[in-house]
């Protein structure tokens, strides 16, 4: 007989690693019309499926909005990406309706993991699991990404063909960003209407905010006050990990302000975070007390860059048949791994 406890110990033997992902490198001195044509040449017919799939769900009010209005706010503050937006549009031969809902996915729901920790020899390392619907669709356009400037690497991160924001990157020897969504509490309707009012005024998707944070930042420092002090258009938790020591924290963020910052300490040597707040009572059988429990599980002493893959992110019930990627990273080693976890053995 199938229990729940067995089902657990069957997929936890079933997680393996599929192939590596393929590379790609964004030159962001190449137009934004065409720095992604190379991209979306490969995963062409994918990114079409996945974009009508994410539209065909967006309710009426948020679809007039983004045939309508969208464009005009959006172009007039981020000129540059609304290029990008033009040129994958036009490589992939589909209305720009279908292209805006799938890049404001992120927007509306997603359920992911992060942890940082400090080894024994005080070294950062942040993991990550991102966790979606359709999560073997999403895997099948995953790939890492290099976007690099002026002929030098400027970061790196785990990437879905046809999207213009991140949400799991590294800037090697400077620091590592990870985000998860974070619920509100107002309905959908009310939610969705107060993301289109701050998109119409310049106000970053999160996953936009997340690149500039890449691009324009050099420390742990700066990119902590930066994601602190910026207005977004959906609440979230903001995930950084700096070199060593004490450079890893949490923010939590509402959409116009920072509510709270968690942080590393000398007594506290990892966070975790899925999707609610961390001050909130930890409920039996959560994602968060899943994680915290393979936290828990290693001796601090013991802990390192591999056991954050091995014995947490690709331990069921941690990673489960909705993980799209997971990924470990240390930027103070240069390390960058991700992994596409295979359910099927």
């Amino acid at each position: 007989k199938m229990t729940a406890k067995n089902l657990c110990i069957v997929l936890s033997l079933c997680i393996c690693a599929l192939g590596a992902l393929p590379e790609y490198t964004i030159n962001l001195d190449e137009s934004p019309l065409t720095r992604w044509n190379v991209v979306l040449e490969k995963f062409k017919t994918e990114t079409i499926t996945l974009a009508k799939a994410t539209s065909s769900g967006v309710p009426q009010q948020m679809r007039t909005w983004l045939q309508n209005d969208f464009q005009t706010g959006f172009s007039k503050y981020y000129p540059e990406y609304w290029q990008e937006l033009e040129g994958i549009q036009k490589t992939l031969g589909i209305p720009m309706y279908d292209l805006l809902s799938y890049n404001l996915m992120y927007e509306t729901h997603a359920d992911c993991t992060g942890i940082l920790a400090r080894n024994p020899e005080g070294i950062i390392v942040q993991g990550r699991n991102f966790d979606f619907y359709d999560s073997h669709e999403y895997a099948s356009i995953a790939f890492l990404a290099i976007f690099q400037k002026n002929g030098k690497e400027v970061f790196r991160c785990a990437h879905y063909a046809g999207m213009i924001g991140v949400n799991t990157c590294i800037k090697m020897g400077k620091f590592s960003l990870g985000l998860n969504g974070r619920y509100s509490g107002l309905s959908m309707e009310d939610g969705r209407k107060l993301t289109m009012e701050a998109i119409n005024i310049g106000i970053p998707m999160v996953k936009l905010m997340a690149r500039l944070i890449m691009l324009n930042n050099d420390t742990y420092a700066d990119a902590i006050h930066s994601l602190g002090t910026t207005a977004l258009a959906n609440p979230v938790y903001w995930i950084i990990g700096g070199l060593t020591g004490n450079e890893g924290a949490i923010l939590t963020m509402a959409r116009d302000i920072m509510i709270d910052i968690w942080s590393l300490t000398d007594e506290r040597w990892y966070l975790a975070q899925t999707n609610s707040d961390h001050w909130e009572a930890e409920k039996a059988g959560s994602r968060i007390a899943f994680a915290n429990q393979q936290m828990k599980s290693i001796p601090e002493e013991s802990f390192t860059y591999q056991l954050m893959l091995d014995d947490v992110l690709l331990k069921y019930p941690v990673c489960r048949p909705q993980t799209v990627i997971s990924c470990a990273m240390s930027a103070s080693k240069n390390l960058f791994d991700i992994i596409v976890p295979d359910y099927h053995g």
